[in-house]
């Protein structure tokens, strides 16, 4: 007779259970380590990251790729890779991503998440501005930032800027940091970077269609000057500057939004900008000259010296958004070594801007010789306000063309030649990107197509600006008469 096999116990079918469950925590495990160190290439298990939408105003519709269609959300949401968000003409909202990074869309604007990566050692963004203005905080998580525009890619960004695609073009303005520019091709995708170049802090891009071409077949274009005074003014600058991003709403000209709350302002004044020497300068010759621009609000400017009392720029005129401030060591607010300052502006009403700080470092080892040049200066104070007397700085030459000429071709070739120690040369306001700093020659073209000849009169002014913010100028004019080549013909 056969007996019967022993009775098992919960004992007997708990470890078989336990081992499985450990198998299945093991490979999990090893499929969420897989994923965050999967390859870039081929994507195998890769995490995406994620941005939160938040902050939102108004009305704001998010698209998603899976049904194809806008959807309308009025509250705080994730979004995923190749989602987009847009806002209407009143509507503004935040997007905040993995590395710390910031975006805030202004008024009209529409923006995509192209591609989002989220592993231990590195994160990676790439977004498209499709329309619209967005303000970009930059984040410091170890990670990579690119942001394109039509053509316009920007990467490596570092600090703050505002990016701004118009039927007119594309304008980036960098606050604070700065970022490396590339001019794409779009005809070209094989080899499609027509220009490289870095933009840093008080410096803006502008670049359109038009431009492009224009590089496409060669043609010399300045694309980088200081930022324009309609972005300096507007209240989408003075909230990335000194407001809060709720404050970030839009307008219906959707290029540079108005900021309110229930109708009154509600950030602080913008910062004054240093112009000479992005706020570090290094001189061996004084006086010591500083340029620099603010709001057209306004109406006073003062700048203060190492703790000492603020002194106002009385020749500062209300509303023309341009001061200048000048040091040496017979007018007490300049001494050898390393000198700070902080510049402040006041508008009508008596409110005070964010305060702009700026550092010269006056050298030793060269005192004596630029002793001389000092005396030859005259120290007369006007209303408080250093006059200098003397010409410190030359002034540039015009050798074609020849003021007054009339030109029925384009483009009209400008030449000519500055002192030794010129760092900058500006041509109505823009600076010429191929100059090189101690160069005695420049050159520029002007035509029609590069949005800076117009027919009629024109006139030019050649700035050259030194190493210590020293500025001398020539104007010229020249007539464009385009009718007149049509006659001959």
């Amino acid at each position: 007779m056969n007996s019967l096999p022993p009775a098992r116990s919960s004992k007997d079918y708990l470890l078989p259970f336990l081992i499985i469950i450990s198998i299945g925590v093991i490979a999990a495990l090893l499929i969420r380590v897989w994923g965050l160190w999967g390859e870039e290439e081929g994507g195998a298990l890769t995490l995406s990251g994620k941005a939160e939408l938040n902050e939102i105003v108004g009305e704001i519709e998010v698209y998603l790729p899976v049904a194809e269609a806008w959807k309308i959300t009025r509250t705080a949401t994730t979004l995923n890779v190749g989602e987009s968000v847009r806002t209407n003409a009143k509507g503004s909202a935040t997007l905040t991503f993995d590395d710390g990074s910031v975006v805030n869309l202004a008024g009209s604007s529409e923006l995509k998440i192209k591609d989002l990566r989220n592993s231990l050692t590195k994160k990676e963004l790439w977004l498209v501005l499709v329309r619209g203005t967005v303000g970009v905080t930059v984040g410091t998580a170890n990670a990579d930032f690119e942001i394109a525009s039509d053509f316009l890619r920007i990467s490596n960004p570092d600090g703050k800027f505002i990016l701004s695609s118009t039927e007119k073009g594309i304008t980036a303005s960098v606050i604070a940091g700065g970022f490396t520019a590339k001019i794409l091709d779009l005809q070209n995708p094989k080899n499609p970077e027509l220009k490289n170049l870095v933009v840093e802090v008080g410096e803006a891009l502008e670049i359109s269609d038009k431009r492009v071409n224009l590089l496409r077949i060669g043609g010399e274009i300045d694309l980088v000057k200081m930022i324009p005074d309609t972005v300096l003014s507007s209240k989408f600058y003075l909230a990335m500057t000194g407001g809060s991003s709720e404050d970030m709403g839009g307008s219906e000209d959707s290029e540079l939004p108005e900021i309110s709350e229930n109708g009154e302002p509600t950030a602080t004044l913008p910062a004054p900008f240093v112009e000479t020497g992005g706020g570090n300068i290094s001189a061996v010759i004084e006086p010591v000259k500083v340029n620099g621009k603010v709001a057209p609000e306004i109406v006073k400017v003062a700048v203060t010296f190492e703790g000492a009392e603020a002194f106002e720029l009385s020749r500062f005129e209300a509303g023309s958004g341009e001061w200048s401030y000048n040091t040496s060591r017979d007018f007490g607010n300049l001494k050898i070594g390393v000198n700070n300052y902080t510049v402040v502006g006041f508008d009508a009403d008596g409110n005070e801007t964010l305060p702009a700080n700026f550092q010269i470092v006056f050298n030793s080892e060269r005192v004596e010789s630029s002793e001389e040049s000092t005396e030859e200066a005259s120290n007369e104070l006007t209303d408080g306000v250093p006059v200098v007397g003397g010409e410190t700085f030359a002034t540039p030459t015009v050798n074609e063309p020849a003021d007054g000429a009339t030109f029925t071709e384009t483009p009209v070739r400008f030449e000519g030649t500055v002192p030794s120690d010129t760092k900058e040369v500006f041509v109505n306001e823009y600076a010429l990107s191929r100059f090189e700093a101690g160069s005695t020659s420049w050159y520029y073209n002007a035509s029609p197509e590069y949005e800076n000849l117009e027919v009629g009169e024109n006139e030019f002014e050649i700035v050259a600006v030194s190493e210590t913010g020293d500025r001398s100028s020539i104007t010229i004019k020249i007539t464009y008469s385009p009718e007149e080549e049509e006659e001959e013909e």
